[in-house]
């Protein structure tokens, strides 16, 4: 008979309730919390591309002492990106209607621990040449 007391006292018992909620929610608030840095170093990354790509396209229509050529201009553009690491940037520049234009394209890998995810970034400028 005792026993069966202990039972339920031990069934009805909250004495443990918050510490189980809590190990139920920890590994979402983790998961969540490192895809949000994730995210954010993504942005970051997107952003300095864009700034780098136009940066290179305005030196290559205006300043023609500093981008001489379609190799210097990507010089000048990987030298303006200060993001993140990125996998395989490139930055190809040409001459077409619209002026110069440069596109930069590389990947993004994020290590969540479990795995990695690979996410291609790419950025394009053109601006109009200068007489």
């Amino acid at each position: 008979m005792a026993r069966i007391g202990a039972a339920r006292r031990f069934v009805r018992g909250e004495r443990g309730a918050m510490a189980a909620e809590f190990a139920l929610i920890l590994p979402v608030l983790i998961f969540m919390s490192v895809g949000s840095i994730g995210f954010m170093m993504m942005m970051s990354s997107v952003s300095a591309l864009h700034f780098a790509v136009e940066d290179a396209a305005r030196c290559a229509a205006v300043n023609k002492t500093l981008c001489t050529g379609a190799a210097s201009t990507q010089t000048y553009a990987a030298s303006r990106y200060k993001g993140p690491a990125i996998t395989g940037l490139t930055f190809t520049s040409t001459n077409v209607a619209c002026g110069q234009k440069l596109v930069g394209s590389g990947t993004m890998v994020f290590s969540t621990g479990l795995g990695s995810v690979s996410t291609a970034i790419s950025a394009t400028a053109c601006y109009p040449n200068q007489s």
